[in-house]
């Protein structure tokens, strides 16, 4: 009966062994990553070329990067925490607590600083503001890479891990079989974090943005193009059509633009309320009656030609976000990012059709 219970034991730890290495290892070792991500370089793979172990994690943040980065600069023991299971790294020996906000004294990190661990530091190696963040143990036994990459109006946070088993204290490498599933439930938690709180300070964040570029035209010219609102949709990553419906003088003073994003396409009514040649070209975004948006063309004559400043001014109120949800997707929480980056397509192509004509 003994010998039944020893081999019914034996071949449920084979089992499990068979069904972790078999499936569960590669699936939390790659957890919301995808191939391309798993597989691919990261900053930070050239400081341990050979590692054992690697395991890249990701989630996708409906957030810019600048509203990620606070909350990975003042990660560690003694500074923002991990933002994983607290109690659980208290019984590791971590004496840590996560906070829920970002802490201005913590944000000046810089390549050489040392962030304390038990029995070890992490050393800054790499650090690209707004894009890049790595760090490696004393004992170089563990490289760890963050990086934010903008897609599509989101930003993916990458979060690699490196180790050299050879390089591991004893009671490390002893651990590691609990160690390995174990990281996955506490990177899990620590991602899914900074992704609630990126997200949250994001929607609070920015209500106008703006981006400029020089052109090398006179301002009439410059107001002579952007005044012809059909042409937006020449320039614009996401306006694909402009119908104007009302005229004074010749210039638009009403139009509908119809927009854009993958799958999903939708229609604003636009009203013109500045139009100054040479100076400005102002108009507000309205969706069925409720106020969106208000962009400007702002001009500036300077020796190169002129200044064009594009702003957008975010005047949405509660209805126009849940239809812009509706219509646009999850881009209508992160409005402010996905504006900037169309806004810097849209000034480059002007640009370019202005100069060389």
């Amino acid at each position: 009966m003994r010998d039944k219970r020893i081999g019914a034991a034996v071949a449920v730890v084979a089992a499990a062994a068979a069904a972790y290495f078999g499936f569960l290892r590669r699936w939390h070792l790659t957890w919301g990553a995808t191939a391309q991500e798993a597989g691919g370089g990261l900053i930070g793979d050239e400081l341990m070329m050979r590692a054992d172990i690697v395991a890249t994690r990701a989630v996708e943040i409906d957030a810019p990067p600048s509203a990620i980065w606070p909350w990975l600069v003042q990660m560690g023991p003694g500074r923002g925490g991990a933002y994983t299971y607290a109690w659980i790294e208290r019984r590791l020996g971590i004496d840590i607590h996560n906070t829920d906000r970002i802490v201005p004294e913590l944000q000046d990190l810089q390549v050489g600083d040392e962030i304390a661990m038990p029995g070890y530091a992490m050393r800054v190696e790499r650090l690209d503001p707004e894009h890049a963040m790595v760090i490696r143990s004393s004992n170089h036994a563990w490289v760890w890479s963050f990086e934010l990459r903008p897609v599509n109006g989101h930003t993916r946070l990458i979060s690699r891990n490196r180790f050299a088993t050879a390089d591991l204290p004893v009671k490390d490498k002893l651990a590691y079989p609990i160690m390995e599933p174990g990281s996955w439930v506490m990177e899990r938690k620590m991602l899914l974090t900074i992704k609630q709180r990126a997200e949250q300070l994001a929607q609070t964040q920015i209500t106008q943005v703006a981006e400029r570029v020089t052109v090398r035209a006179k301002p009439a010219d410059v107001y002579e193009a952007v005044s012809a609102v059909r042409r937006m949709a020449r320039w614009s990553p996401e306006c694909f059509a402009v119908w104007v419906w009302s005229r004074r003088d010749g210039l638009p003073t009403r139009f509908v633009g119809f927009n854009r994003r993958g799958a999903r396409v939708w229609f604003t009514t636009c009203r013109v309320v500045a139009a100054l040649p040479g100076e400005a070209f102002t108009f507000d975004v309205t969706t069925f009656g409720m106020p969106v948006a208000r962009w400007s063309y702002l001009l500036a004559a300077v020796p190169e030609g002129t200044e064009v400043t594009e702003q957008w001014r975010d005047q949405r109120g509660h209805g126009a976000r849940v239809l812009g949800r509706v219509f646009t997707g999850r881009v209508a929480d992160n409005r402010a990012h996905a504006n900037r980056e169309g806004m810097r397509t849209t000034l480059a192509r002007l640009k370019d059709e202005l100069e060389t004509g």
